[in-house]
């Protein structure tokens, strides 16, 4: 629930009356893509006609009557939302202790998602930070039951203090709303830069949609850009009206150009930076329910057929479907029978999963169909469109394009760098390695042999990399491959590689590791001058050399 600062007028007064539709002054705020601005969804934000939330609520809770306020704050936003024939779903909000309550107080507001036309799961119920003291315990059960009703959840005011990150994961939560605190000052406070990382770590391992709150400023809307948030709301992208918006009022500010996400997964966009809200359907539908859907809806692509736990098991595609219902006969037979029969198989990857594996899918015939994307435990959590991912690969492959080597062919280091930083910052160990190239020899051949020489040295290191899971190379400086991988691989991965080098008939390497252990602070600059310390020393033992030492220690010959 959004809180105000209270208000000057008899908030008691009105606590007495919230029971009455028109205790409730509901607005809408849009919840938005901050990448292409599109609205994905709306917030139902509860105000009193009198008065300001904090000092209704506190009110209320002095007449035991707060559970009853929340839920019919709720109840008020449904229903008035119904109304307006929402083409996203519909964010409400609870705290904890109305979620935890058994005593019946939800029962108003099942009747209104019920009464505003609305199917359950187009209605998210976030969890608000509790006032006073429920049992975890009830609070988890209370949300499963909303979840078996059919509701997403949400977990709202996500931030330094009030929802303990463990109760947050044990929820499961299909959304997780930022607290507004964080935004205004997320780029001068540390604190709260390492909220969000802990938070969107979280996310990305539930499957979790992250939402920001209370962006005000195209500053605010950079500083979330950067940390890889991508869906966000606050008075930049629209305050809380009367009626809900399917567009914002203005474009949003263009993304800087140099800014870099610090995202946790370097590697790129995955598909759920891609997703949209998906259209779904029990499996047991029929076809005049999906004819109507389609009728509804003329920018609707497909509709996904999911089990009652919205587990996706086929897709409607919507061309093909009202072909067959257009035809002669097509309707009368298939309006009353299930929708399944004229559906094909979900093509269904995770929230997590690239681009490119979504191109890679087979049945070229289905090769524009929508692609179901699902959490941790199965359920659909949106879809993605091929011609939204045809746009990110293209996009990723040129930039890739441009940071390759023009002789190897390696990534350049800073995206190595990314890689180390953030296995450090994950607490793993790691053993780095350069691997510097003999190419004096080579000089009297000229620049051609020079060239054919690195690109052997190159050829034989990424031959050998497959076999030791989770390790990366990159090109250095000159003559030098730096090369990540696990703590204890270094032995064996040396060894392997001056194999892969006579194989190729590639020149000598000397070779440097670095071991570094977890839990010490080492960044990448802290890296680099122990292996600059290792390089010199591996030079002066000769082209065949390889040391191995920790940060400052002196180097000796790498163990077998």
């Amino acid at each position: 629930m959004t809180i105000a600062q209270d208000g000057p007028d008899g908030p008691a007064a009105w606590a007495a009356s919230y029971s009455r539709s028109d205790g409730i002054r509901p607005l809408f705020a849009p919840i938005a893509d901050l990448a292409t601005g599109a609205v994905v969804a709306v917030e139902a934000v509860p105000r009193p006609r009198d008065g300001a939330m904090a000092g209704v609520v506190a009110a209320a809770a002095r007449t035991d009557r707060r559970a009853a306020l929340d839920v019919g704050a709720a109840s008020a936003g449904i229903r008035r939302a119904g109304g307006y024939g929402l083409g996203v779903p519909l964010h409400v909000t609870l705290l904890a202790d109305t979620v935890a309550d058994d005593g019946g107080a939800l029962a108003e507001l099942h009747a209104a998602v019920r009464d505003a036309g609305f199917a359950p799961r187009d209605v998210v119920v976030r969890v608000a930070a509790p006032i006073g003291d429920p049992s975890d315990a009830d609070v988890e059960a209370g949300a499963r039951a909303l979840r078996s009703r059919g509701h997403r959840i949400g977990a709202a005011e996500v931030g330094p203090a009030d929802h303990p990150l463990a109760l947050i994961a044990r929820l499961a939560p299909d959304v997780v709303a930022l607290d507004p605190e964080l935004a205004g000052a997320l780029d001068a406070d540390p604190g709260g830069q390492v909220v969000l990382d802990a938070v969107a770590r979280l996310c990305r391992r539930t499957g979790a949609e992250l939402v920001a709150s209370g962006i005000a400023t195209a500053t605010d809307l950079e500083a979330f850009r950067r940390h890889g948030v991508r869906r966000g709301c606050g008075p930049l992208l629209g305050a809380p009206g009367r009626r809900p918006v399917d567009r914002l009022a203005a474009p949003l500010p263009a993304p800087t150009p140099h800014v870099r996400s610090v995202r946790a997964d370097p590697v790129g966009p995955v598909l759920g930076d891609f997703a949209r809200p998906a259209v779904m359907l029990r499996d047991t539908a029929t076809g005049a329910e999906a004819r109507a859907l389609f009728q509804d809806s003329p920018e609707l692509a497909g509709i996904v057929l999911t089990t009652a736990s919205e587990r996706p098991v086929a897709m409607l595609e919507r061309t093909r479907f009202l072909l067959a219902v257009s035809a002669r006969f097509g309707y009368a037979l298939h309006a009353e029978r299930p929708v399944r029969d004229l559906a094909d198989p979900a093509r269904v990857l995770p929230l997590d999963a690239e681009p490119r594996e979504a191109l890679q899918l087979g049945d070229p015939r289905r090769a524009h169909d929508d692609i179901a994307l699902v959490d941790g435990y199965g359920r659909c959590r949106g879809v993605a469109r091929t011609g939204d991912l045809l746009r990110a690969v293209a996009a990723l492959e040129y930039d890739r394009a441009l940071a390759l080597h023009p002789v190897t062919g390696l990534p350049g280091v800073p995206a190595l760098t990314e890689a180390l930083e953030q296995r450090l910052l994950a607490g793993q160990g790691a053993g780095i390695g350069l691997v510097t190239a003999d190419l004096g020899a080579l000089t009297r051949g000229g620049f051609d042999a020079v060239v054919d020489g690195l690109r052997r040295v190159a050829r034989a290191v990424t031959d050998v990399l497959p076999r030791f899971a989770g390790s990366s190379v990159a090109h250095g400086t000159g003559d030098d491959l730096v090369v990540v991988t696990d703590l204890g691989a270094p032995p064996t991965l040396d060894a392997a590689l001056r194999a892969a080098l006579a194989a190729h008939r590639a020149p000598r390497v000397a070779t440097a590791w670095l071991r570094q252990p977890p839990g010490l602070p080492t960044g990448a600059a802290d890296v680099a001058r122990e292996l600059g310390r290792l390089r010199e020393q591996a030079r002066r033992l000769g082209p065949d050399a390889a040391v191995s030492a920790a940060a400052g220690e002196s180097p000796r010959p790498l163990a077998g």
